[in-house]
């Protein structure tokens, strides 16, 4: 049995090996604001993740959200009390537990809008650069004109319409679907002209031609031979992307058409904290804000990075 278990283990350990060998690996631990990027970033996505373990109280429960401990400073100020470390906002609730469920709904927001942003972009590049034609001119004049626009303007453009067309009751419930539509919505251009390039390119290589005349689909060859071309700028517009997603629902979120200030998020608190900056409780606005800074730094440094250790050239 325990021979039995030891191969098992032994791939994972194996390629475990292989991951900490890696010359990008090697490449991050001799860049240190590279690495200090990627420590920042793991540590708020692991706390968004691991939320409802690490959160010391939990926002949504009536139970341990009171009025009483409304705009409770910081414990080391005047007033403050040790149960809620960074202090409270306008309801009660703690600022370290909202900041941890907050990062959530951000993070997620920020990874599907990215997600179907490049989803859409790629599909949309692949047909582009195969077919050519009517569709290429099209799709690329419409890309044209949404990058010649401000992503945030193209974001509460969609979320508008989207709210306009559907009903009142439904605005709270698909308030975050809503959001990342709307951000995929605006950033689907640059995955598309990525791709669309690099199928420009491979169409008209030998081994494509090869596998056209063995007959082989079209989709297949694309997803076989010329996607895999352009993983590595699309893992950098990806890793950008993502913070540009996060500081986009933030801004959505602090002019209110975000999330509700039932679920907060990092912009929803940082609206939140507005409305009491100047009566003295900064504590409020200031912890998220910081956090969201941290967030998006740290994750476009990671990228910088990433793009020079991914470029052939560069090495």
């Amino acid at each position: 049995m325990e021979t039995a278990a030891a191969a098992s283990r032994t791939p994972v350990a194996a390629w475990l090996r292989r991951i900490a060998a890696s010359d990008l690996l090697y490449n991050l631990r001799q860049t240190p604001t590279a690495l200090a990027a990627a420590l920042v970033m793991s540590a708020i996505f692991l706390g968004a993740v691991f939320a409802p373990w690490l959160a010391p109280h939990t926002p949504f429960d009536p139970a341990t959200v009171s009025l009483v401990n409304a705009l409770n400073p910081p414990a080391w100020l005047a007033g403050g009390d040790w149960r809620f470390v960074l202090g409270t906002d306008d309801q009660g609730r703690d600022i370290v537990s909202t900041i941890l469920y907050g990062s959530r709904i951000s993070l997620f927001v920020g990874v599907a809008s990215v997600a179907l942003g490049a989803f859409v972009g790629i599909a949309v590049g692949l047909a582009c650069g195969w077919i050519g034609g009517p569709l290429d001119s099209a799709m690329m004049r419409l890309a044209d004109i949404q990058m010649s626009l401000p992503d945030i303007m193209l974001a509460l453009l969609f979320s508008g319409i989207a709210r306009a067309a559907l009903p009142r009751e439904y605005h709270v419930d698909i308030a975050v679907w809503v959001l990342i539509f709307a951000i995929a919505a605006s950033n689907w251009p640059q995955y598309a002209r990525v791709v669309r390039a690099a199928t420009l390119v491979a169409r008209d290589k030998e081994y494509v031609q090869a596998a056209q005349v063995m007959d082989v689909r079209p989709w297949r060859i694309l997803v076989g031979h010329v996607l895999p071309n352009v993983v590595s700028p699309l893992l950098v517009i990806s890793t950008v992307g993502l913070a540009f997603a996060i500081l986009a629902e933030a801004a959505l979120s602090f002019v209110g058409i975000g999330m509700p200030p039932t679920q907060p998020t990092l912009g929803a608190l940082i609206r939140i904290g507005n409305n009491f900056l100047f009566s003295g409780e900064w504590w409020i606005s200031l912890v998220p804000s910081a956090t969201l800074l941290a967030l998006a730094l740290s994750v476009n440094v990671f990228g910088d990075w990433l793009r020079d250790a991914l470029n052939p050239k560069g090495r």
